[in-house]
């Protein structure tokens, strides 16, 4: 993974920030991206978190299936509660950290993103947009701190 994340870093590096073509503007946006959700799922700490954290929030989950948990374009009513239930879940065991929690969080909105600015891309109506992970989280969220 670590090799991944170096390959990713670098290719964006490569492409650099002045370019003037939208596509590997776009590209650039896609790698920033995964190499953040890499860095921060890959984190031992996090890792670990994600080992063990199933029997925690397992009710969390009725329907056992994910999808609802990345909609089109925002978090959906039902994956706000789901993931509240899986942060008091969480609070009340000692898996996870506060902080492990955040990144979670963090990497869940940066997959989120990643996922609706493909599908515009598909579509050729993606945005050129710079990955910006500081200011990515949404409304109920903003007191946490998305970085590496």
């Amino acid at each position: 993974m670590k090799k991944f994340l170096n390959f990713t870093t670098s290719l964006s590096k490569c492409i650099g920030e002045d370019e003037k073509c939208d596509t590997p503007r776009h590209y650039r946006f896609f790698l920033d991206s995964l190499t953040f959700i890499g860095g921060v799922v890959y984190q031992p700490v996090v890792f670990e978190c994600l080992e063990n954290i199933y029997p925690f929030i397992e009710n969390c989950f009725p329907n056992k299936h994910l999808n609802f948990m990345l909609p089109e374009e925002k978090l959906s009513t039902a994956a706000r509660k789901a993931l509240t239930c899986a942060e008091k879940s969480l609070e009340q065991s000692t898996v996870c950290s506060q902080d492990t929690v955040d990144k979670l969080k963090c990497a869940l909105v940066a997959l989120q993103s990643l996922r609706n600015k493909y599908r515009h891309f598909k579509r050729g109506k993606m945005q050129v947009t710079v990955f910006k992970p500081k200011e990515m989280m949404p409304q109920g969220w903003k007191g946490v701190n998305c970085q590496l």
